[in-house]
């Protein structure tokens, strides 16, 4: 059974601190009673108010945003302004990324409260492929990409791409399933080159819809979250 203070903080997009002094002051309702007491139990089958007004609560959610270059896929703020910024506070508590970018890339990116979803998308033994535009700055021919597809070693690490599709002299696709610390930035660098630019553009078989402007998400149908893998909670 989940406590009353866990309630409201999760449905209202609360710290669990302020949760409990919204309790304590009167302010929430089980079936229309006042509860001061943030440590309550909940059987699932009370109606809870907060300044009379209801507290819906929610299931798995999963968000595709557009993220824009320049935030940061984490909650700190030292490090630049953060992608949770730009998701309603009713969410962003609860979730997390479902493979982060680097704070100068762009592109797509998913958030969920859905841990079997989450742990099935980063973990590179459940083949979920992910797909990035690449633009650099010193020319890399075919020959040279055709590298990525056999991998390349770095300080004894590995490094080894799934596919690769010249497109010119500095634009190249490159679909990954490992997700290595700056993984693309250090290929590119042993081929000679610095990347300008990097946009995922797929996750699984679900693409970044091209209505989805950069900075903006919406929720993800379930036929689209089946797309990027199977298994859910």
């Amino acid at each position: 059974m989940m406590r009353l203070d866990k309630y409201i903080s999760r449905f209202l997009g609360l710290s669990r601190k302020i949760a409990k002094k919204r309790i304590r002051s009167g302010r929430v309702k089980i079936n229309g009673i006042a509860i001061t007491d943030p440590s309550k139990k909940l059987n699932g089958n009370e109606v809870i108010t907060f300044d009379d007004e209801l507290v819906v609560p929610y299931g798995s959610v999963y968000l595709i945003m557009n993220k824009p270059a320049g935030y940061v896929c984490s909650r700190n703020e030292k490090e630049g302004p953060p992608v949770f910024s730009l998701i309603n506070e009713v969410y962003e508590k609860e979730l997390s990324i479902a493979g982060r970018l680097d704070k100068d890339a762009r592109g797509m990116l998913i958030f969920t409260n859905d841990g079997k979803f989450l742990y099935h998308c980063i973990n590179p033994k459940f083949n979920v492929k992910k797909e990035y535009i690449v633009t650099v700055n010193q020319e890399l021919s075919k020959q040279q990409l055709e590298q990525l597809l056999t991998g390349i070693k770095i300080n004894n690490v590995t490094y080894k791409a799934d596919g690769i599709e010249w497109k010119s002299s500095y634009i190249f696709r490159v679909i990954l399933t490992e997700g290595k610390f700056h993984e693309i930035k250090k290929m590119v660098k042993y081929l000679g080159s610095e990347t300008n630019d990097i946009f995922r553009v797929r996750i699984g078989n679900l693409k970044l819809p091209q209505s989805l402007n950069e900075g903006e998400y919406r929720e993800l149908k379930l036929s689209e979250v089946k797309k990027i893998t199977p298994y859910t909670g």
